[in-house]
């Protein structure tokens, strides 16, 4: 579940009503036999044991914030515990009152035992426990410290049949701690909406911030990406929209900005897709990287190499620390100062999307520098976005706002008035034997597509945004709370804000833009807007090709991309590299089906009818390839095999045929 002030106060909540009960509980035990504490203290142990287990079998998969969620949870896994805890508490009170005939006295001791204990043990759970052990290792930690509390307590009882019995108790519990559903039970049940498409845990972390999970979806033994997934938030990745969005914020600037980019800031690291860009930018000489956790920087050693983990880079300086505050603190000036922190909306982070926030990532730059930074539309609400860029201009005066992906912005505010890059040096990155590689990746296959990723410019999100409050330090309120209702208010708010159209006029008419690009490639930007919806759908999860089988027509033969078809076929770089290298026996033509897209995407037409023909008689079951099969037949001009393909399909599968596709491949191939 989500963490937030308002979980973390109805726990609490549990956890005092739990001592209450147990405190009255326990005055109606007090004077009763000797035997009564220990037993209590056994029967505490074996409770965490109980509940722990008995949560984990009740998790499903992480569910949307509720209250009452929160509290039935809390008392399935709290409540019992605390109610033993104040029993105890209460009967060690009665212990001391009679061995102290002053209750002063007594209370006084019972009093800096409780205070002393809590205060060690916030320390040993925080800084011990929790980083060296984990979460679940810590659990047993406890029971065995009241296994321990209750031998101490019962001591050379005279009753060694009562002895015998509750050590007989004690060995059971701590042999039957339920060690292992943690990974079984907990993890799975946190990552089960990011494992849909196959993706599976490969580590985890338990850490005094957070819980970490590292997912990875492979294909034939070759990593596909990876997620970071922290307290049940999906953080950063390296799949196809995560790269394209991450590496933005390096190579604008880089392409846009006349000045060279020597010195950069990265904050929050994440899986280091940023910083592996900025570190490929062959004019940076210092690169300072700043993020919270050293466990997250740590992990990343799953997905780099030691040969090319960015963070080996001589030129690279990692700092350990709040990025907020190191901003206060640096003396050092930036010319990129780029950020991807957590969504504003999770618990302690809002005040990295504040106005006071920008503004010290404005003092920081150099003059004429440049901020580029993660605004997570998904996550927020209209009016949260709203309040976010109107602190953002409020900081930056020259600002504007672009998509990475339709739901992942960039703020782009500059420290001084901007200057255009010569069209020569922008379309400079494209031919470099690094970057070039990493744009056409990223789906910008020419120079042109940066501008058609623009949504506007500060004189346009000014009037937006005129009535609206900027987010500051002191009213961190103006931010819905993470389990606000979202609601389907907003998308028509962000479908209209990332609309082609919309956007394409905003670029047309903005001053902005005419100071900010090359006067020569303003035109075959505003060109590239033709085909941002194209690329908008195939940054959907899951473009189904054949329903979208007008927009890759259109791509496939009035333009020259690569990528784009081959996203809309619902492919990408990754699959097409293990399907090309791939030395495994397949049965089920799953290889050769990607091969066949690949070549659909390359034009290759008559090949890629082959290769879908060839999966198909390896094992390929999914009717999408019979439909490509039948598209490719026709781009290849084999009419004549198509019509034959496409009446087995209307024959054996009339149920599933797709109306829209007939028509389109009868008008356009007279099929």
């Amino acid at each position: 579940m989500s963490n937030n002030s308002l979980a973390l106060a109805l726990m609490l909540a549990t956890v005092l009503l739990g001592i209450s009960i147990g405190g009255l509980l326990g005055g109606l035990l007090s004077g009763k036999r000797a035997w009564s504490l220990p037993l209590v203290a056994v029967v505490a142990a074996a409770t965490v044991a109980i509940t722990y287990r008995l949560f984990a079998g009740a998790l499903t998969d992480a569910t949307p914030f509720s209250w009452q969620t929160v509290v039935a949870y809390s008392v399935r896994l709290i409540l019992p515990t605390a109610i033993l805890s104040g029993i105890l508490f209460t009967l060690q009170g009665d212990v001391l009152r009679r061995q102290y005939p002053n209750d002063v006295r007594a209370a006084g001791i019972l009093t800096l035992a409780n205070t002393t204990g809590a205060t060690c043990g916030s320390l040993l759970a925080g800084f011990v426990l929790l980083p060296q052990l984990g979460l679940e290792n810590a659990f047993g930690v406890v029971v065995m410290l009241y296994l321990a509390t209750a031998a101490l307590l019962l001591g050379r009882h005279p009753r060694r049949r009562l002895w015998v019995s509750m050590a007989a108790l004690a060995v059971a519990t701590a042999a039957l701690f339920p060690f292992g559903i943690m990974q079984r039970f907990c993890i799975p049940a946190s990552v089960k909406s990011f494992a849909a498409d196959g993706a599976r845990v490969v580590a985890t972390r338990d850490t005094p911030t957070e819980s970490i999970s590292y997912m990875r979806r492979d294909w034939f033994g070759e990593p596909v990406y990876y997620r970071l997934v922290t307290n049940g938030f999906s953080m950063s990745g390296t799949g196809v929209p995560a790269k394209r969005y991450m590496r933005l914020y390096a190579f604008w600037p880089a392409a846009v900005c006349p000045q060279p980019i020597r010195s950069a800031l990265v904050i929050s690291y994440g899986v280091g897709v940023t910083v592996s860009a900025v570190r490929d930018l062959k004019t940076v000489t210092s690169i300072d990287v700043v993020d919270i956790s050293r466990d997250i920087v740590e992990m990343s050693k799953l997905i780099y190499p030691a040969a090319i983990h960015p963070l080996n880079d001589s030129r690279v300086s990692l700092h350990i620390e709040d990025g907020r505050q190191f901003l206060l603190l640096t003396e050092k000036r930036f010319d990129l100062i780029t950020g991807e922190p957590p969504p504003p909306r999770l618990p302690g982070t809002v005040n990295l999307y504040t106005r006071e926030y920008f503004q010290l990532m404005h003092d920081r730059l150099t003059e004429n520098g440049v901020a580029t930074y993660w605004l997570p539309i998904a996550d927020l609400l209209e009016a949260d976005a709203k309040t976010i860029i109107r602190a953002f201009g409020e900081a930056f005066s020259n600002y504007s706002v672009w998509a990475g992906t339709p739901t992942d912005w960039m703020l782009v505010g500059f420290r001084g008035a901007p200057r255009p890059n010569s069209a020569a040096a922008f379309r400079s990155l494209w031919s470099d034997s690094t970057i070039g590689p990493q744009l056409r990746e990223m789906g910008f296959e020419s120079p042109a597509q940066i501008g058609a990723t623009f949504l506007g410019d500060a004189a346009y999100w000014n009037r937006q945004t005129e009535n609206v409050a900027p987010l500051t330090d002191n009213y961190p309120k103006r931010l819905h709370p993470l389990y606000s209702d979202p609601g389907q208010e907003r998308m028509f708010f962000f479908a209209n804000a990332v609309s082609p159209p919309q956007t394409r006029i905003l670029f047309r008419n903005s001053p902005f833009i005419k100071t900010l690009l090359p006067a020569e490639m303003i035109e075959p930007m505003d060109a590239a807007f033709q085909w941002q919806s194209a690329v908008n759908v195939a940054l959907e999860l899951a473009p189904h090709p054949v329903a979208n089988i007008m927009t890759l027509h259109r791509v496939l033969t009035q333009t020259e991309y690569s990528t784009l078809p081959l996203w809309l076929l619902g492919a990408n770089e990754a699959v097409r590299r293990i399907a090309s290298t791939a030395t495994t026996v397949d049965s089920t033509g799953s290889i050769e089906y990607v091969q066949a897209l690949v070549a659909l995407s390359e034009r290759r037409y008559d090949a890629a009818a082959s290769l879908f023909a060839l999966a198909r008689e390896h094992g390929w079951t999914a009717l999408t390839g019979r439909y490509l099969e039948v598209y490719a037949l026709c781009l290849a001009g084999r009419t004549g095999d198509a019509a034959r393909l496409a009446q087995d399909l209307r024959s054996n599968a009339p149920g599933t045929s797709y109306h829209e596709f007939w028509r389109f491949v009868d008008d356009v191939f007279h099929l």
